[in-house]
């Protein structure tokens, strides 16, 4: 019985003797194969345990590894996925667009607090009590802690909001507004490195890329990666295919349900 979605499957083994025991607790991985599952490395067995360890265990595997749950477990992912969206109407609300550059790491921090703080304040003081009770929460909002490369930022913050996913974040944002704005004309070392930076990360999504040409055209992209020529739109679909390629597969949203 799987324990993130409650799902049984049937597992074959080659070993004559059973490994497992009934109520053990088993971590590993299953493949796929003809219709069957199989075991992928060797599991790691815990052995009987408490109804109550079971679900902190559960619940900490949900926090940390939610895109993986998601996989599994489609009642959360459609929960996350609301929660998501809820996120960006809110997000749309207070800034009027999906796309938000900051001066600076503290100027992004000081805004997100005072946007939070300002959603808390909305709610009944019931909701917001319950809320403290069950978190332990010692004020009236959530205490919240960025990054110290983050914080320190001096270069321009570039805020996206995926619909799909979440926030997306990325500091040293001057040189590459500046970049595009110069459409492929007299670029700097830095706002070349600073573009290229930006479509080789993993951690920017291809629709975060588009918003940004949406915002001041692709020339650019081609003079960092010395693509020249016309077809601007199809060179643009290659780097982000040969880059971002996970992210033309299934995707879940980068929220962890509490």
């Amino acid at each position: 019985m799987n324990t993130l979605n409650e799902k049984p499957y049937t597992v074959r083994d080659s070993m004559d003797k059973n490994l497992f025991e009934v109520g053990a607790l088993v971590f590993g991985s299953l493949i796929p194969w003809n219709e069957d599952w199989y075991w992928s490395g060797t599991p790691q067995i815990f052995g009987d345990i408490t109804e109550k360890t079971l679900q902190g265990r559960k619940e900490a595997f949900i926090k940390k590894f939610s895109d993986i749950v998601y996989r599994y477990n489609h009642q959360l992912a459609e929960k996350a996925s609301k929660a998501v969206d809820l996120q960006y109407h809110k997000f749309m609300e207070y800034h009027n667009d999906d796309f938000v550059i900051y001066p600076d790491g503290l100027s992004m921090a000081a805004d997100y607090q005072k946007d939070i703080r300002s959603q808390w304040e909305c709610k009944p003081k019931e909701e917001i009590a319950k809320v403290m009770e069950k978190f332990k929460l010692k004020a009236p909002s959530p205490s919240l802690s960025f990054p110290d490369d983050l914080i320190e930022n001096d270069r321009g913050v570039g805020v996206y909001f995926n619909q799909d996913e979440g926030q997306e974040i990325m500091t040293g944002f001057n040189f590459m507004v500046s970049g595009f704005k110069k459409k492929g004309i007299g670029l700097t070392k830095d706002e070349e490195e600073g573009i290229r930076s930006f479509i080789i990360s993993e951690m920017v999504s291809p629709k975060f890329v588009s918003r940004l040409i949406q915002e001041y055209s692709y020339e650019s992209v081609g003079t960092a990666f010395l693509i020249w020529g016309g077809h601007g739109q199809s060179h643009l679909n290659y780097l982000l295919r040969r880059y971002k390629g996970a992210y033309y597969r299934n995707r879940y949203p980068r929220i962890a349900l509490i």
